[in-house]
């Protein structure tokens, strides 16, 4: 069979107007293609651009595409861009949108990416948004194998809401079937009674494992992190408020010791102490927590309480000096301190208290003493 070849350029255009409206078009083409015996292909440009205009709206069009593609006795080839724009406008409304969209494809291979964009006001609200979606997609005797990626971002202001902005976005890898996803959600809101708020969410699964950590804050409603999943750090960790916990692995913890119910006075530019307790580090990290309550028998001057740990023959100073308020009632104080001493240390820890000033007594009551020691 012999080889044959044909090329084509073709223009069309249309106009009509009357008394109500005015229309305009015009419809491009140019083409080109070869057959033989054994494969066909062909090449192709479109275009098409309309307008039209009346009392009340005008609308504008334009279509564009390229293509190509080739078909053999063994395999099909194709390959095409295309892209739509839009704009109209009438007495309420305004409107803007363009979409494309491009796709390759070899037999059972193929990748395509398409994006919308629009922008909509009616004079009250006012909207943006962009769509857009990636996949890629191999299919065979082997399996099924697809990767995607969807994104879409909005803005929106409107009265009776406020002020919008969210983003949304998905991640999937699939083997015949097997899935696995990361999903990202983040989005800001300002209300007319001055609300504002804030999140960031990203979620990742695989079979029947899931993470996910969420960031938020409300102005009237505070602050916070949640997580969902094992957390690793390789660094420091330093915390400035609490550590609050349900429960604590087994082994966790690596021993914990306590006193309590220790009482006694002191005089006048004296000190006094409490029992002391005993523990033997193996390494890791030491929380002590202490509490004690204060009364002032007589004069007028301060009593102050300081954590020591003693070890290896000395003595040393693990918190600044607590006062405790001037009264002649009981008045608690209550601190804890974090410490750390080398595997096998015997370490023992009490409590000192100060009294500086001449003709003041106090007396302590109720002092307790608590050591956890975690693993390392």
């Amino acid at each position: 069979m012999q080889a044959a070849t044909a090329a084509r350029v073709a223009t069309s255009i249309d106009t009509l107007a009357d008394a109500d409206r005015a229309i305009g078009r015009r419809i491009d083409t140019v083409s080109a293609d070869y057959v033989s015996r054994d494969s066909t292909t062909n090449a192709r440009v479109d275009q098409t651009v309309s307008a039209l205009s009346e009392g009340d709206r005008a609308l504008g069009i334009r279509v564009d595409g390229v293509a190509a593609s080739l078909v053999s006795t063994d395999s099909a080839v194709r390959a095409e861009i295309g892209r739509v724009e839009r704009t109209s406008v009438d007495r309420d409304t305004a409107l803007g949108q363009r979409s494309d969209t491009i796709t390759a494809s070899l037999n059972a291979a193929s990748g395509r990416l398409s994006t919308v964009e629009t922008a909509v006001t009616d004079g009250r609200f006012a909207t943006a948004q962009r769509v857009s979606n990636l996949e890629a997609q191999v299919s065979g005797s082997g399996g099924d194998l697809t990767a995607k990626i969807d994104e879409r971002l909005t803005v929106v202001v409107d009265p009776k809401i406020g002020a919008v902005a969210q983003s949304l976005s998905d991640l999937r890898s699939t083997y015949n079937g097997t899935a696995a996803t990361v999903s990202q959600q983040a989005g800001t809101i300002a209300d007319l009674k001055g609300r504002t708020a804030a999140y960031w969410r990203t979620t990742a699964v695989a079979g029947n494992n899931r993470a996910q950590i969420t960031i938020s804050a409300d102005a009237n409603a505070g602050a916070g992190v949640d997580i969902i999943g094992d957390v690793s750090i390789s660094g420091n960790l330093l915390v400035a408020g609490s550590v609050i916990t349900d429960r604590i692995a087994v082994n966790g913890v690596t021993n914990t010791v306590a006193i309590a119910g220790m009482s006694g006075g002191v005089s006048p530019e004296d000190t006094g102490e409490t029992g002391r307790i005993y523990i033997t580090s193996t390494g890791g990290t030491m929380k002590v927590d202490v509490q004690a309550d204060g009364t002032r028998t007589g004069g007028s001057g301060n009593m102050r309480a300081q954590l020591f740990a003693a070890y290896n023959g000395t003595e040393l100073a693990l918190s600044r000096e607590v006062a405790f308020s001037p009264s002649n009632t009981a008045v608690p104080v209550g601190f804890f301190q974090i410490i750390q001493f080398p595997a096998g240390t015997a370490v023992q820890f009490f409590l000192r208290f100060f009294v500086t000033t001449t003709n003041t007594t106090w007396t302590y009551t109720s002092a307790a003493i608590a050591v956890t020691e975690f693993k390392r």
